[in-house]
């Protein structure tokens, strides 16, 4: 958990392949990729065309294309959409990013290494560090924020500036997205991807399945 980081560049056919290895107890499965410009068929519908569990697939090709031009670049994401169960599929690790590159984007923008996509969730765990959900009609909350899978993650910097692509992948928590030492980053872009200009923030609110694209800027801060 997370699952895989799929990138591809815009107008590029991808295809995704589902297979539902999980035991029978965890039910069909479907993969809507929640920003993508897809056709029904390939949209992860909440009770058609299902992967059932024992080895079920199914199979999604996404165009890149949208109204007959390239799609824009953009932070997206894919999770189980099932019916009913979503919420629980996604708090059992059935999440993962998926990156739209477009080559026309300013190339002036940290890449690379330094172009770095950050997945939090809030998740709890039982006595044997298995995962614990209890469904509330209140919204369902865990007792740790992890990063990409991590707990208490420590990533090390060099002396520059790196582009964080922000997910929250939480059931039902926001969170108020800060820098410890007061330091403004500079938000150039959202789900829908870049912004036409840069906005600087001293803080970003971003809600579940929200997405938000930062430049922040360490050198000096070594």
């Amino acid at each position: 958990f997370p699952g895989p980081t799929i990138r591809r560049l815009t107008s590029q056919t991808t295809t995704v392949t589902l297979v539902n290895n999980l035991p029978a107890a965890a039910g069909e499965l479907t993969l809507h990729n929640h920003g993508n410009h897809s056709s029904p068929e390939n949209d992860g519908q909440p009770d058609a065309f299902l992967a059932a569990p024992g080895g079920g697939s199914t199979t999604y090709t996404y165009t890149g294309t949208e109204a007959g031009g390239n799609e824009r670049g953009a932070f997206q994401w894919y999770h189980d959409h099932r019916m009913d169960v979503t919420g629980r599929n996604v708090w059992m690790g059935l999440a993962g990013m998926y990156i739209i590159d477009d080559p026309a984007d300013p190339q002036t923008l940290p890449a690379g290494e330094f172009d770095v996509p950050l997945l939090i969730a809030d998740l709890s765990f039982d006595a044997n560090n298995q995962l614990a959900y209890r469904f509330d009609l209140t919204g369902v909350t865990g007792d740790h924020i992890l990063v990409n899978g991590v707990s208490q993650p420590y990533f090390e910097v060099g002396d520059r500036k790196y582009r964080l692509r922000i997910l929250n992948a939480s059931n039902y928590r926001s969170y108020d997205l800060a820098l410890s030492n007061g330091q403004p980053m500079l938000q150039i872009g959202t789900e829908s991807g870049l912004l036409p200009a840069p906005v600087r923030r001293s803080r970003i609110l971003i809600g579940p399945a929200e997405r938000v694209e930062v430049v922040v800027d360490f050198a000096n801060q070594l």
